[in-house]
């Protein structure tokens, strides 16, 4: 190799180093804020093309990442593979029992250990004792929510940033997201520094059309009542983001990047200290029956 071919290797590898930094890492705003992606992505609990998911975690490159029906084999199987991507994670606890039918599944938040401090963080049971292992009695499973407390480093921000999966029950997941908001609440008090600064994902089982859906963003009632628990703090990063693909789910047997069909992976923030910028569906399934849902956010509190 001539010294001319060398130095143009060499400046392409830089490049592409660049490119790769420019595209993963927090950017400071104008405002001293942090601006990062998140993704959520329920990646089926049968499913085991781990190294596809890497795959296409290697090109999406979240700087947070939200997964649901995460068993036993899966954590052990995902987290390894993708610990030289450079993320850690907070797993959580398991949601119940380690039955087939339960799956003992875990809703784990990954996040970029170079980019992100962990405060804080827990997992809390959807029912009317979220501190301990419980359901609901018409709930399908047992249902949790993951939470971390996350500073950007590049600017000392700190936000949080709830994992959950609702119920397959309508009205189970009613009760459910009521006892996710006043978790919400509760655990936002316990971290004035990231008032605000809150990011709920997963798969939530209700499409936009759904009332469930305005009654979690406060613009509308679903069974006769209305969020009077965090009111209109909440919207979806569909909503007001500017860049917007819709659908992420097609049905359990039907990969989703041939035919989605509906909208049941959501990502909400309170608007009054969270921007979204993009709000997209990628193509890649990588096994699953729903899409992964990637947004641009940016701190603005």
């Amino acid at each position: 190799m001539t010294l001319k071919s060398r130095i143009l290797t060499l400046l392409l590898s830089t490049l592409m180093c660049v490119s790769l930094f420019l595209a993963t890492a927090p950017t400071t705003s104008a405002a001293g804020t942090a601006s990062f992606s998140l993704m959520t992505y329920n990646v089926k609990n049968n499913n085991t093309n781990f190294n596809g998911i890497k795959s296409m975690l290697q090109t999406q490159r979240p700087a947070v990442l939200g997964l649901q029906e995460v068993t036993n084999l899966t954590w052990s199987s995902i987290s390894s593979r993708i610990k030289s991507l450079g993320y850690t994670a907070v797993r959580g606890e398991y949601r119940g029992t380690s039955s087939i039918l339960e799956g003992n599944e875990c809703n784990p938040i990954f996040f970029m250990t170079d980019l992100f401090t962990l405060h804080n963080s827990g997992t809390f049971w959807l029912s009317d004792t979220p501190n301990t292992k419980s359901k609901y009695s018409d709930s399908s499973y047992y249902r949790i929510c993951t939470w971390a407390v996350l500073e950007a480093k590049s600017t000392g921000d700190l936000f949080i940033v709830f994992n959950t999966h609702l119920d397959l029950t309508a009205s189970a997941r009613f009760k459910q997201v009521k006892v996710l908001l006043n978790q919400i609440n509760a655990i936002e008090r316990n971290a004035p520094l990231a008032t605000n600064n809150l990011i709920v994902m997963g798969d939530m089982n209700f499409a936009t059309a759904n009332s469930m859906f305005r009654y979690m963003t406060g613009r509308g009632a679903h069974a006769g009542e209305t969020n009077t628990i965090t009111g209109t703090r909440f919207n979806s990063t569909r909503a007001i983001a500017t860049t917007v693909t819709n659908n992420s789910f097609g049905n359990y047997y039907t990969n989703p990047a041939s035919n989605p069909t509906s909208d049941l992976d959501h990502i909400f923030v309170t608007t009054a200290g969270v921007a979204c910028s993009k709000h997209i569906v990628t193509s890649n399934a990588a096994g699953s029956d729903h899409l992964p849902v990637r947004v641009t956010l940016n701190l603005i509190s």
